[in-house]
């Protein structure tokens, strides 16, 4: 049950996080429509990365689906810290915090998948 909570407040910051993301893009990419792109596909990653570990947590006894969620979380949180060197600032607060939840929601779905 606490386990259930916690994933979901953090799909729920992966979400805003999104969201986060994609206004960002709409302003930092305007005019340039094929950067804009790209990064709304990452917000689309995000939101499909969120929504899979919703359902992992709903299916505690689908281990196929807690190590596909857990593997493609912890490739989104390589993902984020590879974005942080990108801008020539690994501390930046956005790649760390994707980072964070990122593995935090990893660890759960290992959690799951080795039960």
């Amino acid at each position: 049950m606490i386990m259930t909570l916690l994933t979901r407040i953090l799909v729920g910051l992966l979400v805003l996080g999104a969201a986060g993301h994609t206004i960002g893009s709409l302003e930092f990419y305007k005019g340039q429509p094929h950067a804009l792109f790209w990064a709304l596909c990452v917000s689309v990653l995000i939101v499909v990365l969120a929504a899979m570990n919703w359902l992992r947590a709903d299916r505690p006894h689908d281990l196929g689906l807690a190590w596909v969620t857990a593997a493609a979380t912890l490739a989104y949180a390589g993902i984020s810290i590879g974005f942080g060197f990108l801008i020539g600032n690994p501390m930046d607060w956005r790649a760390l915090s994707f980072a964070a939840i990122s593995l935090a929601l990893t660890g759960l779905s290992l959690r799951t998948a080795l039960n």
